[in-house]
């Protein structure tokens, strides 16, 4: 590993360090109303996006929120109950990969070990990417002026994201954010991919 490659893995960790202890020190209720603030305005840009004749072409490929993540059930609820398909992931932990299956509701989903992340039951169908044009709520801890993403240190979502690019599959990445998780820049290496649209409380980026 070269020392350049050593210090943006050191940058990360540090970053990563900060926000989640900004996110996690964050009032319940300060929380819950910020996510119903950036939900509304993500509902609205969705809106906008999608026309009455297109909602069932389009699929929402969306993570299921965990501990001190915003709450974007309602996003959620809001797709299915215009129809537009809904999808989750479940990690193939051996293959450090993810792939998506449809959810209709909330009995479609239980926790899994070892932390109790919400994930689609296993017998729950794995979408077709190639029938939709598809939008992602993409999670992360910070995002900066150029979009720029850092994850949870998985690497699951680049590495899922980048077979998609492969197959030219097009997904339009969204991310969701409070204004505490925008940063004035995130370290970035050659496989970290940045989304395409960051909504906050206060703005769009």
């Amino acid at each position: 590993m070269s020392s350049s490659s050593s210090s943006i893995i050191e940058q990360k960790a540090r970053l990563r360090k900060l926000i989640s202890l900004e996110r996690s020190s964050l009032e319940n209720d300060m929380r819950l109303q910020k996510s119903e603030i950036i939900c509304q305005r993500a509902i609205e840009h969705l809106q906008l996006k999608w026309s009455l004749e297109l909602q069932k072409n389009y699929i929402l490929y969306t993570y299921i929120p965990f501990r001190d993540e915003l709450n974007i059930m309602p996003i959620i609820e809001w797709c299915w109950q215009k129809g537009i398909p809904v999808a989750a992931p479940r990690v193939q932990s051996s293959l450090k990969a993810l792939n998506f299956h449809y959810i209709n509701g909330v009995n479609d989903l239980q926790p899994q070990p070892p932390w109790g992340i919400l994930e689609p039951l296993a017998d729950t169908r794995i979408v077709d990417y190639s029938l939709y044009q598809g939008y992602m709520l993409i999670p992360g801890l910070a995002f900066d002026m150029k979009r720029a993403r850092l994850g949870y240190g998985g690497g699951y979502y680049d590495k899922f994201l980048q077979s998609m690019d492969e197959r030219n599959v097009r997904i339009y990445k969204l991310a969701l954010a409070m204004d505490l998780q925008i940063v004035e820049e995130v370290p970035c290496e050659k496989h970290d991919l940045a989304v395409d649209l960051i909504i906050s409380e206060t703005r769009a980026i």
